[in-house]
């Protein structure tokens, strides 16, 4: 029995292994690096052409914003007691990413990076916990579309 339960255990962690070479990873991570994003805001060109922006009440809506958008280099949120109505996200999509931060309380800056093959989204993704290198959110992309 014992033997058996470690063959499962080593067979699951071959599966694991097999599914990340299949699976594109997308992951955001602290703008100014390993430290926490808290109270960091992204001190960018504020030309409307760099970000879309839309009232939203959580990190993780704001995230699923940027995932949906080809263009996402980054996010900026700001908690609902700091922005006008509810949260406040920016979908950053400047080229360049995200090049400046600045202190501001209640915001966090967030970089987006992703390994999607040219022409495709990511249309159907599952979170897989913390990036140890990036100290951020990886998660794992499911499906990938291609662009129409």
């Amino acid at each position: 029995m014992k033997f058996l339960s470690i063959a499962l255990a080593l067979s699951l962690v071959v599966a694991d292994e097999e599914l990340e070479k299949r699976h594109a990873i997308l992951s955001f991570f602290p703008a100014r690096g390993p430290q926490t994003p808290q109270d960091v805001g992204c001190a960018q060109d504020l030309s409307r052409s760099y970000f879309d922006e839309y009232n939203q009440s959580s990190l993780d809506a704001c995230k699923t914003f940027c995932i949906y958008n080809v263009n996402c280099t980054g996010i900026e949120y700001a908690v609902p007691s700091v922005a006008e109505v509810g949260g406040r996200c920016r979908v950053w999509k400047k080229p360049q990413g995200l090049e400046v931060t600045v202190d501001l309380i209640g915001f966090s800056c967030w970089k987006y990076n992703h390994t999607i093959s040219a022409g495709h989204y990511c249309s159907r993704w599952v979170r897989v916990g913390t990036c140890q290198r990036l100290h951020g959110d990886c998660y794992k992309c499911l499906q990938e579309s291609p662009l129409n």
